[in-house]
């Protein structure tokens, strides 16, 4: 089942002008992250690096659930970062891309 909106509104914080997220309601066996920055920068199989996040044992791009976050939908196919910096994940700065 996809993640949706309300799913990422109920465990993250949303920094929108950082493009940051921070755990809201961590999950059971890991209490000790509220409050701090949800995932880590991750290297991809193409060199370029991501912050990815995993909720319920599945990795989403950070940029991905500010979009859905900002939009309400899941970009797709892809998401580009318009200043060509795969870290920086502000709304301003992403975009649904083909």
């Amino acid at each position: 089942m996809p993640i949706i909106i309300d799913d990422i509104i109920h465990l993250f914080l949303f920094d929108t002008v950082n493009g940051r997220l921070f755990w809201k309601n961590p999950p059971k066996e890991h209490r000790n992250l509220l409050g701090k920055e949800a995932g880590g920068a991750r290297l991809t199989y193409n060199g370029k690096e991501y912050w990815v996040i995993k909720i319920n044992g599945k990795a989403y791009k950070r940029g991905h659930l500010m979009f859905l976050f900002v939009h309400g939908y899941l970009p797709a196919p892809c998401l580009d970062h318009l200043n060509g910096t795969s870290l920086d994940d502000r709304p301003i700065n992403i975009r649904q891309a083909t």
